[in-house]
Parts: structure tokens; sequence; C-alpha cells
């Protein structure tokens, strides 16, 4: 026997569905239908509660427009003032783009950076499939992580102060996922250059204590074992020369944000100045 919850969500979604009626023409009514259905499927009766039916329907059909036309690998962004209409006064931040970790914790940290406080949020993780030319053709249920799954992000916060701040944030935004879609693409990379590293310290080099090597190997280890978030690997290599010693970047084995082109592909940015 389902549970008044369960029979209470089923009722509110089936609102939210038959509002979507009056939302679009005939020959699109069944696709935005399954799309709002997928939307909302696992949101909490709590969050659903927290907007009316048809601020629901309204939020899902202006994410369904954003999401129907996009290229693999675009980041789909639209970031709203409030608007005239809107009771609540709230800023609103929608997002198309593929799902990776740490996504949603990264966009909220930027809304937060930018001086506001989030209100609301919505994140479905949807399998979107798309024709050729990015059309989008059906939105289905798909696990979190899952290759094609997409992550539709929906944030209602505090108004920032003026249209620069709107600007900023929306420039942070795209580095933000831009960043993050670079580390996640290196991460196994980073983590077995971390691990070579360690396994070359079983060997110690000549001049160097056994016990340093083994101390040195069990901290990497420790790194590795899930108590590290790995965003760019730079290796250095030391020289001399008139004798001062120095570090030599070598950029081919840079990796995640270090590598080039990337946020910090200078790692003197990261470490105390040379003289120091």
């Amino acid at each position: 026997m389902r549970s008044q919850s369960m029979q209470e969500q089923e009722l509110l979604l089936a609102q939210v569905e038959a509002l979507a009626e009056t939302r679009v023409e005939a020959a699109e009514r069944a696709a935005f239908r399954g799309f709002l259905r997928q939307y909302y499927e696992m949101s909490s009766l709590d969050a659903l509660r927290m907007r009316a039916p048809d601020e629901l329907c309204e939020i899902g059909f202006h994410h369904w427009q954003l999401a129907r036309q996009r290229d693999r690998g675009q980041l789909l962004l639209r970031l709203s003032p409030p608007s005239g209409d809107d009771a609540r006064g709230f800023a609103r931040l929608d997002t198309v783009v593929e799902d990776m970790p740490f996504l949603v914790d990264s966009v909220c940290m930027a809304v937060r950076a930018a001086g506001s406080s989030i209100d609301w949020t919505v994140h479905p993780v949807l399998g979107m499939r798309r024709s050729a030319e990015g059309r989008l053709q059906q939105a289905q249920p798909v696990a979190a992580g899952e290759a094609g799954a997409e992550s539709l992000i929906h944030l209602e916060f505090e108004a920032l102060r003026d249209a620069a701040s709107y600007a900023a944030l929306e420039a942070d935004v795209h580095q933000v996922v831009s960043d993050l879609g670079t580390v996640v693409v290196d991460y196994p990379a980073m983590r077995a250059r971390l691990r070579e590293l360690a396994d070359a310290l079983q060997s110690p080099p000549p001049g160097v204590e056994a016990d340093d090597c083994a101390e040195a190997r069990a901290f990497l280890q420790w790194l590795d074992d899930g108590h590290f978030t790995f965003l760019g690997v730079a290796e250095t290599v030391a020289g001399s020369a008139a004798g001062r010693s120095f570090f030599e970047l070598q950029p081919e084995a840079s990796l995640g944000l270090s590598r080039s082109g990337a946020r910090f592909a200078d790692p003197d940015q990261l470490i105390a100045p040379r003289e120091e």
C-alpha cells in the first residue's frame, strides 16, 4: 500500500502535468509532459510543496525550452534577475550540461561567493536523447554519472546588487564548469601519476634513507585513499646554474587545472615566491 506522502506527491505531479496542456501546442504536449514527469521525479515532497503547481509547471517549461537544443560539451546557462511578476523576488539560474561530480556544489558555491543565499533548488539528472544536430527528442531516467546523462540545475536565490554582479556571476559559473570538466577528465590520470610516484619510492634513491621513502610513500597512499580531491598536477625538475638551484616546470606532464592553458598552468601561483 502506498504511503500518504507518496500519494500526495503523485497528486501534485499530476496537477503539474495537467497544467502542461495549456503551455505548449498539441503536437508537443506528450513530449513536454514526459519531460515534466522526469524533471520532478526525484524531488522530495517537501521541496515540491515549497512551490505552487503553476510555478512548478512554469519552472519546468522554461528549463525545457533551454534544454531543447544543445551540442555535446556545451554549457547552456540562463541567469535571470527577479521579474516584476515574481512575488518572492528571487533571481534564477538554469543550467544544462554533462553530469559530473561536484557540479551542484560548485555552482552553488559560485552563487554564494557572489554574496547571495539560495532559497530553492531542483536538480534532475536525465538521459537526454538527442538527434545528431543536438535537438532534444526524449528525456528519460538515467543514473547519475551514467554515459549520456545531463545535469539540469535550477536555483532560486536572493537578488544581486546590480547588472554587473549578474554578469560577473555568469562568467564565474562558466569558469567553474569549465574547470570542473578539466578536472573530471584528468582525474584518473592524476591518481595514476600519484600511484607511480608511490611505487617508485619502494626503491630509495641513492643517498636517501629508506625510512624517509617509506614515510613519503605512506603519505601518498593516504592521499589516494579518498583523503584528497585532485584538482591539478604540476611536475618540476630540480636543476642548478651559476651556483643557484631552481625548479624547471615540465609542461607536458601537467594535468587538471595545471595543464597548459588551464587556470593554474603556472604553478608559481600556488607556492611561495622562489626568493622565499
